[in-house]
């Protein structure tokens, strides 16, 4: 294994947070033969499936709060990603010396594989996607898994050691991985982003580093040579340091050349495939690949099947989503964009005019930044949730604002001050959490109310 345990067997492991994580890593502390707990703040009517399969499967449950006496004698504590590390309990768990881990951390120490594990602000689930379709292209075995929205406690103690274990790693998790040790990381880039959470930017940047904080000699750290907080990155770094760039020529890493993505790794120079090629849209897109193609590159991928991949991969579910047209007027569904940095990416990769569905529950961010784009793509910014009174004052005399009551109005709003040509943009900046389950659900309703729509139109 890549990793140790304390010895389980007949112990008391307790699993915060119950929730896919918390689910996955039940069944694989069961499978050790752990005595296991799973506690969440929410009660159990809140937490079904995941509740009723736990207690099934042989799990206690300790539910609507984190009773005293909930640690005694426990062996282990797994974290599941949304639970905060500020949580009392756990600090008492740490000052009782009882180790604490992430759910992903459990699924490293478990597995026998290496691994590739991509970070940042944004731009990681695309380029998670985006590597392990490298991987199908070039005929080796991947799993998929991680932030990404597939817990992988679960599944990689049982995966072939010649598999790869292709992971989107969240600073949340990075929280608690103190020997994860990943033979390609990736970062994709660091903005402002879960201000509400780290008391600072350097804290959360110290939280992403983390990702290559147990690396060596022969492992790959791939960087975005443009991101100020790379220096640091790089100067940290105990392996390769491979860059990518879209404006240099980094000594080792991916660049543009001639209309061309080129590599510079492992003392070879070539061309990969033409730029215009790459199967997703945007100049974040075109980073998101270089950073792809290095880490394919660090874990042996041969060019030619990587080009093939980058030709082929289309994109993921609700990031830069198209979805289709009504009478000429074009929706695109990125729920996912949950940050100011994301939108702005967003409204980069189209020619206006946009109609640009903002809002959700604040996350700190400053939405001053998107005043240019919004002068010169946006015809008009349709708040939506919590945020609209932060975003509002933020943004006012920058572009026409109107708020809306839910997504139907959001979408039909934007339908009806548009014209063949235009565009409706769900890029909110925000978290969900105020009106959808997660940003999934919130994606989902936008393109329920686009099929809706499309279909009274017809």
């Amino acid at each position: 294994m890549n990793g140790t345990l304390p010895e389980l067997a007949g112990r008391k492991a307790v699993v915060f947070g119950l929730g896919k994580s918390g689910l996955a890593a039940v069944r694989a502390l069961l499978g050790l033969g752990a005595q296991v707990v799973a506690t969440d703040k929410l009660e159990r009517a809140q937490l079904e499936p995941f509740a009723g399969e736990a207690l099934a499967l042989g799990a206690g449950l300790a539910l609507g709060g984190h009773p005293e006496g909930l640690l005694e004698g426990a062996a282990l504590v797994v974290v599941s990603p949304g639970v905060p590390n500020s949580l009392p309990v756990l600090a008492r768990a740490e000052a009782g010396g009882v180790p604490r881990i992430s759910e992903l951390e459990l699924a490293w120490r478990l597995s026998s594989s290496p691994w590739a594990a991509i970070t940042g602000t944004n731009g990681k689930t695309t380029t998670t996607s985006l590597l392990h379709a490298l991987f199908e292209a070039a005929g080796r075995p991947a799993l998929l898994g991680g932030n990404i929205g597939v817990a992988l406690a679960d599944k990689t103690a049982a995966l072939d050691p010649a598999a790869v274990v292709v992971a989107e790693v969240s600073s949340f998790q990075l929280e608690g991985m103190p020997s994860f040790k990943p033979k390609a990381a990736v970062v994709t880039n660091i903005t402002p982003d879960h201000l509400d959470r780290y008391p600072s930017m350097q804290a959360y940047v110290e939280a992403k580093a983390r990702v290559a904080a147990n690396q060596g000699p022969g492992d790959v750290l791939v960087l975005n040579q443009a991101d100020p907080h790379t220096p640091q990155l790089a100067a940290r770094a105990r392996g390769q340091v491979w860059s990518f760039s879209r404006q240099a020529e980094p000594a080792q890493g991916a660049f543009l050349r001639d209309g061309q993505l080129w590599l510079r790794a492992g003392g070879a120079e070539r061309a990969l495939l033409p730029a215009a090629e790459i199967g997703i849209r945007g100049p974040h897109n075109l980073e998101n690949a270089m950073a792809a193609a290095l880490a394919g590159a660090a874990l042996g991928l041969p060019d030619e099947a990587m080009a093939r991949g980058l030709r082929s991969f289309k994109g993921v579910e609700h990031r830069l989503e198209d979805c289709g047209l009504v009478r000429g007027v074009l929706f695109i569904n990125d729920s996912k964009g949950t940050n100011v940095d994301s939108v702005e990416k967003a409204l980069q990769s189209f020619d206006g005019p946009i109609q640009l569905i903002l809002g959700g529950r604040d996350k700190h961010g400053d939405f001053t930044a998107l005043s240019g784009l919004l002068r010169t793509r946006v015809a008009r910014v349709l708040l939506l949730g919590e945020a609209s009174d932060v975003i509002e004052a933020q943004l006012k005399g920058v572009a026409p604002l109107h708020r809306v009551a839910d997504m139907q109005e959001a979408v039909r709003q934007g339908f009806a001050a548009s014209q063949p040509g235009g565009k409706v943009l769900l890029s909110p900046g925000c978290a969900s959490f105020d009106m959808f389950r997660n940003y999934e659900h919130r994606g989902q309703a936008f393109k329920d109310e686009v099929a809706r729509l499309r279909k009274e139109v017809a």
